[in-house]
């Protein structure tokens, strides 16, 4: 049986508000933490997003420390690069 995942308030808030983003961004993480469970020391992942603002900046941010993937904004571009570690 699949293990009851129990998220952060924070996470829950911002994903009751927009539900569809938080979606989209669980299962992208969801896929690169496989990914890198499948290659450990393989390096960097990328994941292209969206312009965000800062909430939902902080949403991905927030949900990446939840799989515990570090994750890095590359700012001052059209839309935004997430490097997970």
């Amino acid at each position: 049986s699949i293990p009851e995942v129990v998220y952060p308030e924070s996470i829950v808030r911002f994903a009751s508000e927009r539900p569809k983003l938080a979606i989209t961004v669980e299962t992208n993480l969801r896929r690169l933490a496989k990914q890198c469970e499948e290659a450990p020391g393989k390096g960097t992942f990328e994941y292209n997003l969206p312009p965000m603002n800062k909430k939902e900046r902080m949403f991905v941010h927030e949900l990446s420390d939840f799989y515990n993937i570090e994750s890095k904004g590359t700012p001052h571009t059209n839309s935004k690069t997430y490097n997970f570690l």
